[in-house]
């Protein structure tokens, strides 16, 4: 993942870990195929809301920017604009490999 994009959710965590709901977001994000079943059961395991809040954005930090995006795209699916808003100037841009696997199989070069 971009470092900026990293920094951004470093900046965002607490904000992030009080308000989402990460099973809420999970299911896009594995339907996506940047998160795993494991990785979703994993994060569903921890007792509280804010600890599988905080679990995922561990999940994420390991990731890259796919994972960064396709979490972004879930927090506006699921009517979270204003968090959404938080990672906005920070969205990466993919690569042309990426946005063909991942966007609309058109390369943009």
């Amino acid at each position: 993942m971009e470092e900026r994009a990293r920094s951004c959710l470093m900046r965002s965590k607490s904000t992030l870990e009080q308000d989402i709901k990460a099973s809420y977001l999970m299911d896009h994000m594995v339907s996506d195929g940047v998160l795993t079943n494991d990785e979703e059961a994993r994060v569903l395991s921890k007792p509280t809301k804010r600890e599988q809040a905080a679990a995922l954005l561990e999940v994420l930090l390991r990731k890259d920017n796919r994972a960064y995006i396709s979490f972004y795209n879930a927090l506006i699916r699921e009517s979270y604009g204003d968090l959404a808003n938080l990672l906005h100037s920070d969205l990466p841009l993919l690569s042309p490999e990426g946005e063909r696997s991942f966007a609309d199989g058109v390369s943009h070069t």
